[in-house]
């Protein structure tokens, strides 16, 4: 089906030249140039209407444009910084100043040309659109272009259509005379007019409504005329009264930055997706880290643990030991004192049952009783002295350990 565009606009002095010589491919826009490596879709260029001193070379006429072409009147902007950002003062209100206007050197009309017509067609609705709006007063450049669509691959034919407002007429004007300002009452000794000198906004928006509608008439009769019915309209689809939302048109340049961003909005998130991964593999490969260094160190803590409970048990048998030798030392003593006690209470007897006796006898006895108390304490003294060693072989013999 068929597709409708048809958008207007206005070029400043000083980009004239420069564009001519973009929608021409000529300089460095040619095929293989600097600025024109990949622009191989040049199907037809021509130029009409320029006067005498720019016919044998049309780009003569836009460098004039760009060098002479005055403006009228002067315009307030607001100096800003490399950014864009309006630049203050100190007292914080945005610094402006007054500049002359650039003059207006060309307007362009750019449009889609059916990809339903061949090459001879195209260029025969391109001429009939050239003679129905610009006329043979207006000099103009046109080329049309034939780039591979970017979405679908097939051929996407336009034309740009530039032309000056400048109106000819039968005063011969050498190039700076050609751009002055016009002069109704002395027209030979002013530049030529502007067509759209006079005329209000208002205006010229109605007469852009009215070209873009003649381009819709104009295209549809083409079409038929080649044998295809489908039509196009150049009204908007609300006004239409159809619901469905148009597609935004997009150029080259914006589809390749949307691609551009797409693609750097991927490569982004792969990236995050490599980050997540291994973020993933570094957190595993720390918490096995982490549970390594724990198991090791519960082992050497279940070591330090065995190894104090294996001294608390050392240190309590030598505990016990030291009880049982204080015990069969505490023993021992005991026996002592026993010992000790028994003889001294045997002494005590042994003194008390000689006072007794000698008490009880006379000062003078005879010899044999003399000798038989002798022989008594000779008696109680080897009884005594037997008591003392049986005790101490008591104490030779090692006492006995705990248990046996």
């Amino acid at each position: 089906m068929p597709s409708y565009h048809l958008s207007q606009k206005i070029g400043h002095a000083g980009k004239a030249a420069a564009h001519a010589a973009y929608i021409a491919r000529l300089g460095d826009y040619a095929a293989g140039g600097s600025n024109g490596k990949d622009l191989h879709d040049l199907e037809a260029v021509g130029s009409g209407n320029m006067p005498a001193w720019a016919r044998a070379n049309p780009e003569h006429f836009w460098r004039a444009a760009d060098l002479y072409e005055v403006a009228t009147g002067a315009s307030v902007r607001s100096l800003c910084d490399e950014k864009g950002k309006a630049l203050r003062g100190s007292n914080g209100r945005v610094l402006k100043v007054l500049q002359k206007n650039r003059g207006q050197a060309y307007k362009e009309i750019e449009v889609a040309l059916p990809r339903e017509l061949d090459v001879a067609q195209r260029l025969a609705l391109v001429h009939e659109l050239i003679e129905r709006e610009i006329g043979k007063q207006h000099a103009y450049t046109f080329a049309i272009h034939v780039p591979k669509a970017k979405i679908d691959g097939g051929d996407q034919p336009h034309l740009h259509l530039m032309y000056s407002e400048r109106m000819t007429d039968l005063c011969m004007r050498d190039p700076e005379q050609y751009f002055r300002r016009y002069r109704p009452k002395n027209p030979d000794k002013g530049g030529c007019r502007k067509a759209s000198s006079g005329k209000s906004a208002q205006q010229n928006k109605d007469e852009l409504v009215a070209r873009r509608e003649r381009w819709a008439l104009l295209q549809n009769r083409h079409l038929q005329a080649a044998g295809f019915h489908d039509e196009v309209d150049h009204r908007s689809n609300a006004e239409r009264r159809i619901p469905e939302v148009p597609e935004r048109h997009l150029g080259a340049r914006a589809l390749e930055r949307q691609r551009e961003e797409i693609r750097v909005q991927r490569e982004l998130k792969a990236l995050a997706r490599a980050a997540r991964a291994e973020l993933r593999r570094a957190e595993n490969e720390l918490e096995q880290e982490l549970w390594a260094e724990a198991e090791a160190n519960l082992i050497l803590l279940d070591q330090e643990i065995e190894a104090d409970e294996e001294a608390l048990a050392q240190a309590q048998a030598r505990m016990i030991m030291h009880e049982q030798v204080l015990a069969a030392e505490q023993q021992r003593q005991a026996a002592i004192d026993l010992a000790f006690g028994e003889q001294a209470a045997r002494q005590q007897r042994l003194a008390a049952a000689t006072a007794d006796q000698v008490a009880s006898e006379p000062q003078h006895q005879n010899e044999p009783e003399h000798e038989h108390h002798n022989e008594y304490l000779d008696q109680n003294y080897a009884e005594d002295e037997n008591a003392y060693q049986d005790w101490e072989e008591d104490q030779d013999d090692p006492a006995p350990a705990p248990g046996m």
